[in-house]
């Protein structure tokens, strides 16, 4: 009786994964289903288009500690499997014959860099033989995602090297997530600790926000919220 309900559970798991992935397509499908049939089986898929051979797919788990994402490229394919606020498992197969050719577990240290205030030391220094716009931002807010991304725009107008500084409250899988969805950004994620100097000028209470490093400081105070970009325009234009 208990080796027919593991079957049964088994199976279920099983059908339960094919019904939810049955709509998706990419390369290498059935290595990458094989590699998922091993962690809780995942919910509703959904994607991000960025270009037409290029996507990726993210779903949550029956089991809130797992997360996935699968994202599609030309030439390879990448399954990452987020467990908890930990660590994230990596799997990577070629396009052409669908070999796992790599396959890395990575702790949050090794994921993404966090800013303290000794890194934010180094941009004041550069500051001052290089204009920097710093930009908080957190996919909390509906328009961060658009907001960074133009004022990225906004500061290469300018020449101005541009710092994009994420949430530190957010969970692995939601850093992931969001940095999916922007290009040509680096990923830097507020340090929860060592940030004595950057909390006097940011408090990390609302998003978005930024200021201009100019000179070696601050050039006027912190900007709060989102601004369109003709309006943002002017407004780091005064700060230069």
């Amino acid at each position: 009786m208990r080796f027919f309900l593991l079957y049964i559970l088994l199976l279920s798991s099983a059908i339960q994964l094919s019904a939810s992935t049955e709509k998706l397509k990419w390369n290498c499908e059935q290595q990458v289903f094989d590699k998922l049939m091993l962690y809780p089986s995942p919910k509703k898929w959904e994607s991000i288009e960025k270009s037409e051979d290029t996507f990726t797919r993210f779903a949550s788990s029956v089991d809130p500690q797992f997360y996935y994402f699968v994202e599609q490229q030309k030439e390879k394919t990448h399954l990452k499997i987020f467990f908890k606020n930990q660590k994230i498992t990596q799997y990577e197969f070629s396009a052409q014959a669908c070999l796992n050719i790599v396959k890395s577990d990575k702790s949050v240290s090794q994921l993404f860099h966090k800013m303290e205030d000794s890194d934010f030391a180094k941009l004041v220094e550069l500051s001052k033989t290089q204009n920097i716009m710093v930009y908080f931002w957190s996919p909390h807010m509906n328009l961060s995602i658009t907001g960074v991304m133009e004022a990225k725009k906004v500061a290469d107008q300018f020449g101005l090297k541009f710092v994009a500084v994420l949430d530190n409250k957010l969970e692995l899988h939601s850093i992931e997530l969001a940095a999916q969805q922007v290009s040509g950004i680096d990923i830097i994620v507020l340090s929860n600790q060592n940030t004595a100097e950057i909390n006097k000028y940011f408090s990390g209470l609302h998003y978005p926000a930024w200021f201009i490093l100019k000179n070696g400081s601050i050039s006027k105070i912190l900007r709060l919220g989102y601004s369109i970009p003709s309006v943002l325009t002017a407004e780091v234009a005064e700060r230069l």
